[in-house]
């Protein structure tokens, strides 16, 4: 078998690299769609914050793996920061055999390391951070300083009938949320700055870049948008979906929040809107990620949902040493959005 290198991405490599991912993925699972060169450029070329992408190359020059990151903006302790999410990473079933430090996956993870992470560079990835599967989850805490932070991650939850939309809108104090079109991103915007910014000690920067790739451009056009007014202003928004294909359960999901997260009104407004779509569509069950440190939690466990733990464990390798992981644990405001599950 060929000897392998591994070099950052180059223009024209997404062929291979889409291919590999299809093949990888595809294995043992009947029910993968592939992906389509258009959603593999979105999600790399149309970040705002580009991409960070290596692949492993043999000796024919054929690309047999690949480590594929997306960058983005966070906010640390105050300070704009870089993070990155690692989404795709896999290796040719070929070149598996080797295990431990001279494995392909692993070289390759640590080359991006080398490359992206160095805290002695000019710029570098405050952290990585992903939700690894059950064979890369061991495989990370060995030998890629994969720390877990919330695993499992806590899911909010509610299976509701018809009713509990009404029980919402009765504690929404006269407010009502409804249906919004993307042009509204720039309202987003301003809600996150004036209540999650002042109060954020570590997260994703919510810009109106990033909202637009992340939410108004995705392809297949999956997202929806509710906005709450109070005297005349928008008070409150969220991003949703009803329905994930590739969940067993009926679904309607909250992936992002904006506004004041401890105003009973203002929240209970936007899951009267969810709950009513997801009953109305067939879909009667609400899930949402809040972390600990954010105050939307506490209100949307109080207006009726419980909490569970997810399948997903959430892991973070730091390479700041403008803090450490208990810091971390306690101050990290993490949503659905923030993570490519849904």
């Amino acid at each position: 078998m060929s000897d392998t290198t591994i070099r950052p991405y180059e223009p024209g490599d997404e062929e291979q690299i889409l291919d590999l991912f299809n093949r990888v993925f595809s294995e043992d699972n009947p029910d993968f769609e592939p992906r389509d060169m258009a959603t593999w450029r979105h999600i790399y070329e149309g970040n705002p914050c580009g991409h960070q992408t290596l692949v492993g190359v043999d000796g024919d020059g054929r690309i047999v793996a690949n480590y594929s990151s997306c960058p983005v903006k966070v906010r640390a302790r105050g300070e704009d920061r870089e993070a990155t999410q690692v989404v795709d990473s896999c290796v040719d079933a070929r070149f598996r055999a080797l295990l431990g430090k001279k494995s392909l996956f692993i070289r390759i993870a640590h080359e991006y390391q080398r490359l992206y992470c160095d805290p002695e560079a000019p710029a570098f990835n405050d952290y990585i951070y992903g939700l690894p599967n059950e064979r890369a989850y061991p495989i990370g805490r060995r030998m890629l300083g994969y720390t877990p932070v919330h695993c499992p991650l806590p899911r909010q939850v509610r299976v509701f009938d018809e009713r509990w939309s009404d029980e919402l809108a009765a504690r929404a104090g006269g407010l009502t949320a409804e249906a919004a079109g993307w042009e509204v991103l720039p309202t987003l915007v301003k809600l996150f700055e004036q209540h999650s910014l002042p109060r954020m000690e570590l997260g994703n920067h919510k810009t109106l870049e990033y909202l637009q790739w992340r939410y108004r451009d995705w392809p297949g056009a999956p997202y929806r948008l509710a906005v709450v007014h109070r005297d005349g202003a928008p008070a409150g928004a969220v991003v949703y979906r009803v329905g994930v294909p590739w969940e067993t359960e009926k679904l309607v999901v909250a992936l992002d929040w904006f506004g004041p997260g401890d105003d009973e009104h203002v929240v209970a407004a936007l899951m009267s809107h969810l709950a009513a779509a997801g009953w109305d569509e067939g879909h009667p069950r609400f899930e949402t990620w809040t972390t600990p440190a954010m105050p939307h939690r506490a209100q949307i466990l109080d207006l009726g949902t419980g909490e569970d733990a997810s399948r997903f464990n959430l892991c973070m390798v730091l390479f700041s040493p403008r803090y450490d992981i208990p810091w971390v644990k306690d101050h990290w405001w993490l949503t659905m959005g923030d993570t490519d599950i849904y």
